[in-house]
């Protein structure tokens, strides 16, 4: 791709490192890549919470949710803990099967961006008790419960 281009011209370059692995989670597309690429970006600059929290994000699409709760409690400790950051904390909790601190990041993620609703339909999901539907691994089915919970409510 091009994105990959330009990371061969520019190797020390972790913004391009960033955009191609948040590209690839965005879209579901060579996860391995993007954390590959991410990884290296990492490496060099271990205490930048935008890399670690694409890397986080790598992690949960991979069903890595251990992994993803580590490197997004990272970004947590640095002190630079925004909503996205704390919403995929929330996930990766979610992931693990704890509710409570799923439901402690929600609420965290809340506060920083009252206005943005994927924390608050999370956090609604907890409160239902859908979490109880959730296989370990399995997040694309925590969302589709959620949706079939929403038909019969």
């Amino acid at each position: 791709t091009e994105l990959e281009s330009l990371i061969e011209a520019h190797p020390d370059n972790p913004n391009l490192k960033n955009l191609l692995a948040r590209f690839c989670v965005n879209h579901s597309l060579r996860l391995e890549l993007a954390e590959r690429t991410i990884r290296s970006a990492v490496s060099a600059e271990p205490g930048n919470s935008a890399l670690l929290l694409t890397l986080g994000r790598v992690q949960l699409a991979l069903h890595r949710h251990s992994d993803a709760a580590q490197t997004l409690e990272r970004v947590v400790k640095l002190g630079s803990a925004g909503y996205d950051s704390l919403y995929y904390l929330g996930l990766s909790y979610v992931g693990l099967g704890d509710s409570q601190k799923a439901r402690e990041a929600f609420e965290l993620a809340i506060k920083e961006d009252p206005e943005r609703p994927e924390a608050r339909e999370e956090l609604r999901k907890l409160e239902v008790g859908n979490i109880s539907l959730l296989p370990l691994g399995r997040l694309e089915d925590y969302r589709f419960s959620s949706e079939m919970l929403d038909q019969v409510l």
